[in-house]
């Protein structure tokens, strides 16, 4: 095979690569950051979700709907607390629907890759530093600016917490059980854990549960909402 040839075969191929690239655009990616150690996704289904982050002076922002590029085990679990709202919530009077946040944590603020599609690239993010939260939805807007804010405190409902919760707030008590049907609910490649709950600084209690792992993957470890070691024993 002569010299020529060869060159002659690799100008075709870079010409073909050229045109290629000419037809078919790749995505770019730019970085958003955000004046926040959180990010707040409320997932709408369909691989879409709301941006959310809370403002210095407290305020929940609505950076409006991104398309959700996903690692798969992320996505598969997603549909858990969907099928959920649709197969158990509704043979419980006393049970909301649970909306899904996903809540991405960053100490040094939060910087999200967004591809010029309007897509969140949660896949190229440390799945330690997100997990998918679920959360009563009336309750959706203070556990974002509570959290936002770091004016709350996470605990895990400990035997005594219930028991004084059916007798002083049984609604939040039947939410709490709600968060812990999810669990036993969930499959084994979405493992769901519920029986948490904040109580933010006016004393509004807010119960959630979250992804604590994937058949794949372990999520939201670098979290304290996740790292919870105190009981919520009522009172």
């Amino acid at each position: 095979m002569g010299r020529g040839f060869v060159v002659a075969a690799v100008v075709v191929v870079a010409l073909a690569v050229g045109l290629y690239l000419w037809l078919h655009p790749q995505p770019t990616t730019q970085y958003m950051r955000l004046n926040s150690n959180y990010a707040f996704i409320l997932y709408n289904g369909n691989n879409q979700g709301t941006l959310y982050y809370v403002g210095p002076h407290g305020n929940l922002h609505d950076l409006g709907t991104f398309n959700l590029e996903m690692r798969q085990d992320f996505t598969q679990a997603l549909n858990v607390p969907l099928q959920f709202n649709q197969n158990v919530v509704p043979q419980h009077s006393s049970y909301e629907p649970l909306d899904q946040v996903i809540v991405i944590y960053n100490p040094n603020g939060v910087v999200l890759p967004v591809a010029n599609n309007n897509t969140i690239l949660l896949n190229k993010l440390d799945p330690e530093s997100y997990t998918d939260f679920v959360v009563p939805q009336n309750y959706l807007d203070k556990f974002m600016t509570a959290v936002g804010t770091g004016n709350y405190k996470a605990m895990v409902v400990s035997a005594y917490g219930a028991n004084y919760l059916q007798y002083h707030n049984p609604q939040v008590l039947k939410l709490v059980l709600e968060t812990m049907d999810l669990q036993h609910y969930s499959p084994q490649y979405a493992d769901f854990i519920g029986r948490y709950i904040i109580e933010t600084n006016n004393g509004t209690l807010i119960p959630y549960g979250f992804l604590g792992s994937t058949n794949v993957l372990s999520y939201g470890n670098n979290l304290s909402l996740t790292n919870v070691n105190t009981f919520y024993n009522g009172g």
